[in-house]
């Protein structure tokens, strides 16, 4: 609400009125006490008789004084209406017109200027605010204002004070704030007209110079518009800060003026460099066209450098042919460079580019492609070479599988690429020649792009080991035993030679002919993973017995008589593993463990017959003994 300020207080003022009628009432009552019990009344009628005055002139009559006390209190009655009536008609005037301004406090309240500001308003938005807080010091002015009416005094010095504060305190807050922003752009406007000054100098020697400085004069054209609307929008500024009394320095007012000139300099120069430019295209129209052609021969050599056999060959070195490509893909990136440049020229010169012409996607593709077989050939061939050379009986055959895997896939997409490739590279040997001529009694010359030697050794040496992963695999089983080894290396010719060896390679198998006894080995290798399910299973029933134990219960209330308890449990469990013990003899890969099965059968067959003599013992006793025992 807002802060109303009254002289003096409507209660204040009507009991201060009440205590002095009350006051004068017992006064009157006072002096008509005294003049009764002093006799003062006799004798002021015997005085007024001798001197002849009439008694009503002269005595005050009790009842006559007390009469009047009653007109003391309508007098008080009525001066008590009109304070109240005064306060009410007061009270209507200033809802009218203070109420007006009830805004301007809640604006108060809310709004910071601090903060506003930290939001970084726009222009119009500091325009709307001004506006805003100059309405309210009107406002202020005019609505809020001292009132009297009757004996009231409504003073608004306190309200005016607190709403004129904020007011000029956000007003000069958002000045500063406009004025900084004004210096701001009024600076960066003359920095950007004299940058646009100093484009105009039409000294070039080389195309790129020449094509350089017709996007200059563009570009001043295109900044001269916004210069104007800059020089419009500062103007503006001046204009807003003239109302809210700013006083300007006189750097502000030169700075101003200065980019006016700027900009009338850069209107002179722009026509006179637009001649000097279109003196010179005819010469550098030559210049773009010589481009072009360098261009073309550019791109005929990266062609013929990817197309290269050294690249096709699979004897090519390694290092060799990375280092051409990586020296085709720096080629590569410079030549896109020139291209987009070719085509910034033309579009400023005003000339015709042949995209299509000079569309590297071909040639991006065809380096991927080569990067992918040359990178991909030399991982695999290292990975090839541990799987060879490497101990056979650590080879993992699922990192094994999952290598092949992944670069059969690698070896069809690129496979898949090229021959989508072969027919864009025809048509890019039709526009620039690159490839070798077709001599009398070869092959063509197309045929040969069909024809790489690097993708071929790649796809043999990933087949090939396609072809010896399940040997690999038979091999590198991790069940295979000492003794199992002892008649792969009998079973093969000149594995004698192995025998007591700790690394084993595939590669010194190979030489011996492993491949040859295939079948046997992979019999073998099933055999030791049969025989190592088997031992697996019976460890398992070892284990279970190891952990089993008797359920037993005290004898009668003995405390150190036990008896055996329920056993449905364990014959249960002597059934199941006599038919898995069965089940397990009778596995062809049972052989050479089928003693260690036999024994824990009759383990087990013993276990089963001691508990049942225990039993029928167990019985017997616990008979006998009741029998003695009464």
């Amino acid at each position: 609400e807002l802060n109303i300020n009254f002289l003096h207080k409507e209660d204040d003022i009507l009991n201060a009125i009440d205590s002095i009628i009350s006051e004068n009432i017992t006064l009157v009552k006072g002096i008509s006490k005294l003049i009764k019990s002093s006799g003062y009344d006799k004798y002021i009628r015997e005085m007024t008789n001798r001197l002849g005055i009439t008694e009503v002139q002269i005595v005050p009559e009790i009842d006559d004084i007390i009469s009047k006390s009653q007109i003391f209190l309508i007098y008080k009655d009525r001066i008590k209406f009109k304070i109240e009536n005064d306060f009410i008609e007061c009270r209507k005037k200033i809802d009218i017109n203070y109420s007006q301004c009830k805004k301007i406090e809640q604006d108060r309240q809310k709004f910071k200027a601090e903060d506003w500001i930290a939001e970084n308003p726009s222009l119009d938005e500091v325009k709307n605010k001004l506006l805003v807080l100059k309405d309210y010091r009107k406002e202020i002015t005019e609505k809020i204002k001292d009132y009297f009416y009757g004996i009231v005094h409504v003073d608004s010095k306190i309200l005016r004070n607190i709403l004129s504060t904020f007011i000029n305190d956000s007003l000069n807050k958002i000045k500063e704030y406009l004025y900084g922003l004004t210096l701001e752009k009024l600076n960066k406007t003359l920095k950007k007209g004299e940058s646009l000054l100093s484009n105009f100098n039409p000294n070039f020697d080389s195309l790129m110079e020449y094509c350089d400085f017709i996007k200059k004069v563009k570009d001043v054209k295109e900044a001269t518009e916004s210069l104007d609307s800059n020089k419009e929008i500062i103007e503006n500024m001046f204009k807003l800060l003239k109302q809210v009394n700013h006083v300007f320095v006189m750097d502000d007012k030169s700075k101003y003026e200065e980019i006016s000139r700027i900009r009338d300099k850069i209107l002179e120069e722009i026509p006179v460099n637009e001649e000097a430019i279109k003196s010179k295209k005819e010469v550098y129209k030559v210049k773009f066209e010589e481009e072009i052609q360098q261009l073309e021969m550019k791109v005929s050599e990266l062609y013929q450098l990817l197309n290269h056999q050294e690249l096709r060959r699979s004897s090519t070195p390694y290092l060799e042919a990375v280092n051409k490509i990586k020296f085709s893909g720096e080629l590569l990136e410079k030549l896109n460079s020139r291209i987009s440049k070719c085509k910034q020229y033309s579009s400023l010169m005003e000339l015709s580019f042949d995209d299509s012409k000079f569309d590297t996607k071909v040639l991006t593709d065809l380096l991927e492609y080569k990067k992918v077989i040359w990178e991909g050939q030399d991982k695999f061939n290292k990975k090839y070479d541990e799987w060879l050379e490497g101990n056979i009986k650590r080879l993992s055959i699922e990192a094994i599988e999952q290598e092949v895997l992944e670069n059969d896939i690698i070896l069809k997409n690129a496979k898949d690429r090229m021959k989508e490739m072969i027919p864009l590279i025809k048509t890019a040997n039709n526009v620039f020649g690159f490839l070798p001529v077709k001599k009398a009694g070869n092959e063509s010359v197309n045929d040969e792009l069909e024809h790489d030697e690097a993708l071929m050794v790649f796809s043999r040496k990933l087949d090939n080991m396609k072809e010896q992963i399940p040997m690999i695999g038979s091999l590198s089983n991790k069940n295979l035993k000492d003794k199992h080894w002892l008649r792969i290396l009998e079973l093969i010719e000149g594995g004698s030679s192995l025998l007591g060896k700790l690394s084993i390679s595939f590669q010194e198998l190979v030489s011996l002919g492993v491949k040859n006894y295939q079948t046997d080995i992979e019999e073998i290798s099933a055999r030791a993973s049969g025989e190592a399910a088997i031992e697996l299973d019976l460890e398992k029933i070892k284990q279970e017995w190891l952990e089993l134990c008797f359920s037993v219960a005290a004898e009668r209330d003995s405390k150190d008589k036990f008896i055996l308890n329920e056993v449905t449990d364990i014959f249960e469990k002597i059934n199941d593993d006599l038919i898995k013990l069965q089940s397990m003899m009778s596995s062809k890969y049972s052989a050479d463990i089928k003693e260690s099965l036999i024994k824990w059968e009759k383990k087990i067959i013993l276990v089963g017959q001691t508990i049942e003599e225990w039993i029928v013992f167990q019985k017997s006793w616990m008979y006998l003994e009741n029998v003695f025992l009464t």
